[in-house]
């Protein structure tokens, strides 16, 4: 019996995502599937150009820009290699051209086509422009869609799609390494760091991720203030860069018991997560909620309306918390501190977040996919 080919392809690889593709690869494999990833380079942004990685197994195509006023179009020459492919699976972006050519050989009955990510845009400012409307409609379109989350797939079947063609894959990151600091760095360690940064308290609280205006920083600190107000030996762990970094440092100069320790990577940001009771984010939430859960720090957010998708891992007061209305900072500041005074409560949040970091694997996301893929291929 013949192979089947399939191809996922990329806009680019992220580090992050290199795991997941080499496992996917690995499990087609075995199930008689050859599955060809090709991917490109992304636009001239310095961070996401210092996050590409490459995929040896894979095929670089060197993707070609087209600018149109304030929108950047793309251009992926990947054609060639999607010949006798039985299966084509793309990233659901309106700004990838060969989508819609793809989309176009689909209903001509040429090959199928599965869209994979995101079904809408959760940070769009408004849902009424011809981007989004496009958009909405490109996302009908598809033989079969793979989505992050529930909460995706929900969204597609109310807009038609059906739901015996969706694959909810649950995005999630490798947190092996994480898992495996957490249980070599030695308590030694944990106190030299302690005494470096001049801690004498364990109601620390942690925020950790880019620093913008979505990530809502002014909250944050206004929140700190009251936590410190209603907590007297509270302190605060600031560990990320970006536009708003600036507010994050002139508030940790003026205040003994705020540090700001900028951008911190694997070991380093994992001791740190050690020394940490919570992790404090009241603005968007994507892929950060998954390291909080593999290093057993349940993270205290708000109704916010820009969170990503994995916002859907949350279960509230039970491996984290969703504080509402998403604008009061006081109840935000309230519930951190009931918390941080309830160990018994904190502690069993915290083993709800290692059993949640057990289900979110690499390992299960690629299965779900595998999955999704054999029945992709197999429905008529």
């Amino acid at each position: 019996m013949a192979r089947k080919k399939v191809a996922l392809l990329c806009g680019y690889l992220p580090q992050y995502r290199i795991p997941f593709v080499r496992m996917l690869s690995e499990k087609c494999h075995q199930k008689g599937i050859d599955l060809k990833v090709i991917y490109g380079n992304p636009v001239k942004d310095k961070r996401l150009r210092a996050d590409q990685a490459d995929f040896a197994p894979g095929r670089f195509v060197s993707n070609r820009f087209i600018s149109c006023g304030k929108y950047t179009a793309i251009w992926q020459p990947a054609l060639s290699l999607l010949r006798d492919t039985d299966l084509i699976i793309v990233e659901q972006q309106s700004k990838y051209i060969l989508n819609y050519v793809l989309i176009a050989g689909q209903l001509l009955g040429l090959r199928k086509v599965a869209f994979f990510g995101h079904s809408r845009n959760l940070q769009a400012k408004s849902h009424r422009t011809i981007v989004e409307i496009s958009k909405r409609w490109m996302a009908t379109l598809p033989y079969w869609w793979f989505v992050y989350s529930p909460r995706e797939a929900k969204y597609l079947k109310q807009l038609g799609f059906s739901e015996d063609r969706v694959t909810i894959f649950y995005n999630t990151i490798d947190t092996t390494r994480l898992l495996q600091w957490r249980s070599d760095i030695s308590t030694a360690e944990i106190s030299e760091l302690r005494r470096k940064l001049n801690l004498t308290s364990d109601n620390v609280c942690i925020y950790v991720g880019g620093m913008y205006p979505d990530k809502r920083m002014e909250f944050l600190i206004a929140a700190c203030r009251r936590i410190r107000a209603l907590i007297p030996d509270f302190s605060m762990l600031f560990v990320g860069v970006g536009s708003d970094a600036p507010i994050v440092k002139r508030f940790c100069a003026e205040q003994s018991w705020a540090f700001y320790l900028g951008p911190l990577f694997e070991r380093e940001k994992a001791k740190v997560y050690m020394l940490a009771k919570l992790l404090l984010m009241p603005g968007a939430v994507g892929l950060a909620i998954l390291d909080a859960f593999a290093m057993r720090v349940p993270i205290v957010t708000t109704g916010f309306r820009l969170h990503g998708p994995e916002i859907d891992y949350l279960e509230n007061d039970h491996n984290g918390v969703m504080v509402e209305p998403a604008t009061d900072i006081d109840r935000y500041a309230s519930a951190v501190a009931e918390l941080l005074t309830n160990p018994e409560r904190l502690a069993e949040m915290a083993e709800n977040c290692e059993r949640s970091a057990s289900r979110l694997t690499i390992e299960n996301m690629a299965n779900h996919c595998l999955d999704g893929i054999l029945r992709a291929l197999a429905a008529g």
